[in-house]
């Protein structure tokens, strides 16, 4: 699978940040790449979670969590899972190239293998790639060497103005003169490739990107006096609706940012709610905990639908 190569496949040329950030720092430090157009992924890691946040020119592509299996998640989200004390690593790629990275946690396990021969059947499995319109990387085992290729939207992703030596990713340099001559040679070499085609890809960032929308920054407001029995969580109509259509079902279930457990009290549609409010009854707010706090009457939590 593509998610057990390790990041380092990534790394094109790394800067010599490695260094402790405290929460209101990292922040500070966005902004700034931000400001100087930075092109690049962050790896962050905290005590609980690890990220890798994807810039293109100073604007935030996306939000990965690391920590277990690589899923994207929302800004929102990540505000909320993001530590105090923050270790911070950050690797400068060229403009664009961050769509490439943003598809390696959306690939699946579709993985081609193929054994390659010779020059003619490298020409060949690359037409076969350019035709799909396949977007994803190759990796190449040739004479006791490992070298990666990447590929956006069938066109090889090559950078020709760098030598990286450490069997990363590849320049032209090695693509013209070492392993096209190898092949060239009759060098046999296995091949596999992981990705996906473009069509499908986008497809799935759309998804993505909608689900991402789903999530709700909203003002909690704590519901006291009332026996577990009788408690709900009051969310507006408004809300929900949007959610309904958004997903096509009814079928999901309420997660709050902070809270491990599934919530088993009844959600209650409130028309005349504020779309920027969640009531919470006590007995819910007192087992959420961002950064080991408890959630306070009157801050903010991210809310999102999942589906059963």
């Amino acid at each position: 699978m593509i998610k057990t190569l390790p990041l380092k496949v990534f790394s094109l040329n790394r800067s010599p940040d490695n260094i402790n950030y405290q929460l209101f720092e990292f922040f500070l430090l966005l902004e700034n790449l931000c400001k100087y157009k930075y092109s690049g992924y962050m790896e962050i890691k905290g005590n609980k979670y690890s990220f890798v946040i994807l810039i293109d020119e100073g604007i935030p592509v996306s939000y990965v969590d690391i920590t277990n299996n690589p899923m994207e998640i929302s800004p929102i989200i990540f505000k909320y899972r993001v530590e105090e004390e923050l270790n911070v690593k950050t690797y400068i790629m060229p403009v664009g190239y961050s769509s490439i990275l943003r598809g390696y946690y959306l690939f699946e396990n579709q993985v081609m293998n193929y054994n390659i021969n010779n020059y003619r059947d490298w020409e060949s499995l690359i037409l076969r790639l350019s035709k799909k319109n396949t977007t994803g990387i190759i990796q190449l085992d040739l004479m006791n060497n490992t070298y990666y290729l990447l590929m956006k939207a069938g066109n090889l992703f090559l950078r020709p103005d760098m030598i990286n030596n450490q069997s990363l990713i590849v320049c032209s340099y090695y693509f013209t003169e070492l392993i096209t001559e190898k092949l060239k040679n009759n060098a046999r070499g296995m091949v596999s490739v992981f990705g996906i085609d473009n069509k499908e890809l986008d497809e799935k960032m759309r998804e993505n990107d909608v689900k991402h929308s789903l999530v709700k920054e909203l003002e909690v407001k704590e519901m006291k006096g009332v026996a577990f029995g009788g408690a709900s969580i009051s969310i507006s109509q408004e809300i929900i609706d949007f959610w309904i259509s958004s997903l096509q079902t009814t079928q999901f279930f309420l997660k709050i940012e902070g809270l491990e457990e599934r919530i088993n009290v009844a959600i209650k549609r409130d028309p005349k709610l504020s779309p920027d409010v969640i009531v919470l009854p006590s007995s819910v707010m007192q087992k959420i905990k961002i950064r080991d706090r408890r959630i306070m009457n009157g801050e903010k939590i991210a809310v999102y639908p999942e589906l059963l």
